[in-house]
């Protein structure tokens, strides 16, 4: 009978929470739609669909600059809060959207430094290794990037270009992901994984990280869900005790430990994570190190090939920006692959590569926040209550009209350099705006850590192609495919090659 009497009381409590989910007076002054209030089913079927970045885009075009996305979640489209919300003054955690991120070893749960929501905690982690992902210990490393880069030249030339009769549609949506794994390969491990070799992908593993970055997305938005499908306990202990990338890390280890480094001579980032791991052993235990080698795996390979399909697409789809690409490159004499040093000092392919990563942002989910206790200001004449999940969106912010200029809607290299009427003072003040505001690799304590190793791949890779290629696509009448969930994944952009003439393997060094 006792039992009877419990499900209206539970059907009573659940009607309490809905009606306080849709009056709650603490933000019923934030506009957006009605529907939103009453749970983030909208929120999930939209990142389901693909479409939660282009419909984050909508909402703020028709409701200003801070909308309501859920019962507890608003989007903010104010670049002057970026600062207040991921600032390093600033305490706010990442919310439970990292909740499925987190990988599961003998069956219990760890965090790593990507996924933990704790602040302190992701500093501890972060210290040990922070140097190894500083600008200048990635320069040092830098020939063995141009190693990748040659080789994947190369590979393109043998598979599509000289080793073959007639033309061929290079399917370069997935070689510059080989590219970009083999590239963290050599930097982790000093070997590639075999992905350029084979031009082919045959354990799976690009596959398995679409996945898991597709189940990140979609179960963030309901975090709870995550427990009814991998967070349960018998998930954890019978079907999937160990995360997979997390078996990998933990072989590549033992390989280390067994049969040493191909080249013992390098201090690759494997040598150095275990350097860490003995210098701060109360820090750094074996999973924090598995940690350490699946971030750099699963992270280090998708942010680079979103990008570098981006730059060639979009270089293809503009042919007045691809040819100055080609005449700066060509009236400078540059070498193949270009140094780092280099490519920035060259002013348009700099401008480029930064609309790039501006026009088509990497990340495609909200990067999601935290309100402490204490309530968060806003200039909306309002107070955001502590407990609040607020987030920005790169497909949103990296396209304000006041921030990137009235056509921050179009791909425009030039909004990176002087103009020809503009003082060299304005000229350096905005562009130090646009920088302080363009948010492909977020900001703040928890910016992406291998901002660096991503650059020196972007700097020295794209320009080598567009230099060295006279690059078509195979159907221009057909449009790519962008698949925005966790980050903004392209396919369907098959290309021709050709060298451009006058250019061949000669002009490529660092090949093997």
């Amino acid at each position: 009978m006792y039992i009877l009497l419990l499900f209206p009381a539970l059907a009573a409590l659940v009607f309490i929470r809905f009606l306080y989910n849709v009056f709650r007076h603490d933000l019923y002054w934030i506009p957006g739609p009605f529907f939103v209030r009453f749970s983030n089913i909208w929120r999930f079927i939209e990142m389901y669909r693909a479409r939660y970045a282009d419909n984050a885009v909508a909402l703020h075009h028709k409701y200003g600059k801070i909308v309501r996305t859920g019962p507890n979640h608003v989007s903010v489209a104010d670049p002057d809060m970026i600062d207040q919300i991921y600032g390093h003054r600033q305490d706010y955690p990442k919310s439970d959207m990292v909740v499925p991120w987190q990988k599961v070893v003998n069956g219990k749960i760890m965090t790593g430094i990507v996924d933990t929501r704790d602040r302190k905690r992701h500093s501890e982690l972060k210290r040990p290794v922070a140097s190894i992902y500083s600008m200048s210990s990635i320069a040092n490393a830098e020939d063995f990037i141009s190693d990748t880069i040659a080789y994947f030249v190369k590979r393109l030339d043998e598979s599509f270009i000289s080793g073959l009769s007639g033309e061929r549609k290079v399917p370069m949506a997935a070689w510059v992901q080989y590219f970009a794994f083999d590239a963290i390969g050599e930097l982790t491990i000093s070997r590639r994984f075999g992905f350029l070799e084979t031009g082919a992908d045959p354990e799976d593993q690009l596959g398995q990280i679409d996945r898991e970055l597709e189940y990140r997305a979609v179960i963030g938005t309901m975090p709870w869900t995550h427990y009814l499908i991998k967070g349960n306990w018998f998930y954890r202990r019978f079907i999937e005790p160990t995360t997979g990338f997390i078996l990998k890390a933990s072989n590549l280890i033992k390989d280390r430990a067994v049969n040493g480094s191909t080249h013992p001579e390098r201090r690759d980032m494997m040598a150095r994570f275990i350097e860490a791991q003995k210098a701060h052993p109360d820090i750094v235990d074996d999973n924090v190190l598995r940690a350490y080698i699946t971030t750099n795996l699963v992270a280090g390979s998708d942010t680079t090939a979103v990008v570098m399909r981006a730059a060639i697409y979009y270089a293809i789809r503009n042919p007045h920006v691809m040819k100055r690409v080609q005449q700066e490159l060509d009236d400078n004499n540059v070498t193949y692959p270009l140094q780092y040093k280099t490519s920035i000092a060259l002013p348009y392919v700099d401008a480029f590569i930064n609309e790039v990563l501006r026009y088509h942002p990497v990340a495609s989910i909200p990067l999601e926040r935290v309100v402490p206790p204490e309530g968060m200001p806003t200039p909306f004449g309002h107070r955001l209550p502590g407990g609040v999940v607020v987030s920005m969106t790169p497909w949103v912010t990296n396209f304000d009209t006041e921030i990137f200029g009235v056509d921050a809607e179009k791909f425009n290299p030039e909004r990176w350099l002087q103009g020809e009427k503009e003082s060299h003072e304005a000229s350096k003040h905005r562009l130090s705006v646009m920088r302080a505001n363009e948010f492909s690799f977020s900001k703040g304590p928890r910016k992406c850590l291998g901002i660096h190793v991503a650059q020196q791949e972007l700097w020295k890779c794209i320009p080598t192609l567009l230099g060295l290629f006279d690059i078509t696509l195979a159907e221009p009448q057909k449009e790519w495919k962008v698949k925005k969930q966790f980050v903004s994944k392209q396919s369907e952009m098959d290309v021709i090659l050709q060298w451009r003439p006058g250019k061949s393997l000669k002009d490529v060094s660092h090949l093997p």
